[in-house]
Order: structure tokens, then sequence, then C-alpha cells
């Protein structure tokens, strides 16, 4: 039978902790990226036990400051929502989270005015490339990102 491995081990093995910093906050220090699955919202997802999962950015943040108060959820003041750096986590209302959101619905409006990538990267001369066979052009962010991940699935499999 095969030894079960800390959940701690396990969770923090799926975290990279070289991650971009914050655009709107940079002297925030380094996202913490979450390198395994997510919840089809882009929040990812941790599994202590099979079938329950839990909110990878939640874990952390607990494991780091402790409980989260009962009515109260966590926002990403980085903006980023694979991040799980209890730094760039704060404790607010759903209210003022929602608040929060909808402020920064200018990303939104700059993604469909094309100036920002699908996941939200902005567009800059340095962070776009083209494809050379299709002349298609891609964010440079998303593909580090995509590379890091299977990077990690193959450390993991190893």
């Amino acid at each position: 039978m095969a030894k079960k491995r800390p959940i701690l081990d396990r969770f923090w093995e799926k975290v990279n902790f070289n991650g971009p910093e914050p655009e709107l906050w940079p002297g925030l220090g380094s996202c913490w990226l979450w390198m395994n699955g997510d919840d089809g919202r882009g929040y990812g997802c941790f599994y202590i036990v099979h079938g329950q999962p839990l909110k990878a950015h939640r874990f952390s943040y607990e494991l780091a400051e402790g409980p989260i108060p009962k009515g109260m959820t966590l926002d990403h003041i980085c903006r980023v929502t694979l991040c799980v750096n209890p730094a760039h986590l704060e404790v607010v209302t759903n209210t003022e989270n929602v608040r929060r959101a909808d402020s920064f619905g200018r990303i939104n409006q700059e993604k469909a005015a094309g100036a920002r990538c699908s996941k939200g990267h902005l567009k800059t001369e340095f962070n776009i490339a083209i494809n050379r066979s299709s002349k298609g052009r891609y964010c440079l962010d998303c593909r580090a990102i995509r590379l890091a991940k299977r990077r990690a699935r193959g450390e993991a499999a190893a």
C-alpha cells in the first residue's frame, strides 16, 4: 500500500512562488500561482478528501492567518485568481468583493477592445508574440503559465 504524503507537502508542491508581480500593486511582491486544477471559474482547487474540493487560496490564507470569519470572503487584491499568496488576500464582505470586481470592469472593457488577452494580461510589444505557422498573435504571460504547469506536472510524474 502506498504511503500517503502529508497534505501540506502535496499542497505546496503545486505552487509556483515565482509568479508575476501584480500590475496594479507592483510593491506587493510576487504572486504565488496555483499550478494545479481550477474550479472552472479560475480559482485553484485542492482536494484533501476525495470529492471534497477546497479553494486553494482559502486553504493558503487559513494556514497563514487562521479561519476566515463567518459571512466574509477573500478578495484577491492582486486581481490574480490563481494566486495563493496570503499577503495578496484580504478578508472583505461579499458586497465589498463585488464592488471591487465592478471597479475592475475596465479590465473586461480592455479585453473587449483587444488591449488585453482573454486571461486579462495587458498586451504590449513585449508581451505578444507571433505564431510562425498560423501568423496569429499570442500572449507570452499565458504561454509562461502553461509551460510552468506542464513542467510541474512532469516533475510530479517523475
